[in-house]
C-alpha cells in the first residue's frame, strides 16, 4: 500500500520503481526494503526492527550517482537515511527513545563487521549489546534482500552474532563499567589519586 503509505511518509515514493542499477542488487529500492522487513528476526521489540528495515535505504534516491561504467552507486545513504528517518519519526510523533533506536540502528547498518572480538567489544560499548544486535540483524537481512548473499556471508554474520554472545555470557569486559576494580580500589591500597 505504497500510495497510502506515501500519504504520511512520502519520502519513501521515490523508492517505489528506482533502479539500483548495480548487480549486487536484484530489486528497487522499496521492494529490497520491504524485503528486508520479511527477512529481519528480532529477540526483542519487532515494530522497532521492522520500521528500521522498511526505512534503511529511503536516502538512496537522493544520494545516486553513477560511475563511468554507468553502475549505481550511493555513497552516504545511510547516514542521509538515518536523517530522514529522524525527521520521519519526529513528524510521526515517535517517542525518543524509539526515534534514537530506530535511527541509530539506520544510521549505522552499513558497519563493516569482521571477526574481531576486540572491535565487537568497542561497539558493543559504544552502541550497547542489544542495539548492536540489532544493527546486525539489519545487516543480515539487508544482505538476504539483495537476493544474492552468498552462504560464506550468511556464515559470518552467524559466527559474529555468536562472538557476541559469547563475550555476554562469559562476562568479558567492553566497558569501564564492567571491570571488577574501580579506580577507589586502587585508592584504597594506598595508591595516591591520578593517572597512574
Amino acid at each position: 500500500y505504497i500510495d497510502i503509505i506515501g500519504v504520511f511518509i512520502p519520502e519513501i515514493l521515490p523508492a517505489k520503481g528506482f533502479d539500483q542499477n548495480n548487480p549486487y542488487h536484484r530489486y528497487d529500492v522499496l521492494e529490497h526494503c520491504i524485503k528486508t522487513m520479511e527477512y529481519v528476526r528480532a529477540k526483542g521489540d519487532m515494530k522497532v526492527m521492522r520500521i528500521a528495515a522498511l526505512l534503511h535505504d529511503i536516502g538512496k534516491p537522493y544520494v545516486y550517482t553513477e560511475d563511468e561504467n554507468g553502475m549505481g552507486h550511493f555513497y552516504d545513504h545511510a547516514k542521509v537515511s538515518g536523517q530522514m528517518c529522524d525527521d520521519i519519526l519526529r513528524r510521526l510523533r515517535a517517542d525518543n527513545d524509539t526515534r534514537e533506536r530506530i535511527c541509530t540502528i539506520v544510521k549505522q547498518h552499513s558497519l563493516v563487521f569482521k571477526k574481531d572480538e576486540r572491535l565487537l567489544k568497542k561497539w558493543m560499548n559504544r552502541f550497547t549489546p542489544e542495539v548492536l544486535f540489532e544493527i546486525l540483524e539489519i545487516k543480515r537481512a539487508d544482505n538476504l534482500a539483495t537476493g544474492n548473499m552468498s552462504r560464506e556471508l550468511m556464515e559470518k554474520f552467524n559466527d559474529i552474532g555468536a562472538m557476541m554472545q559469547g563475550i555476554l555470557d562469559e562476562g568479558k569486559c567492553f566497558s569501564l563499567s564492567d571491570l571488577a576494580v574501580s579506580g577507589k580500589d586502587i585508592m584504597e591500597l594506598g595508591v595516591p589519586q591520578g593517572p597512574k
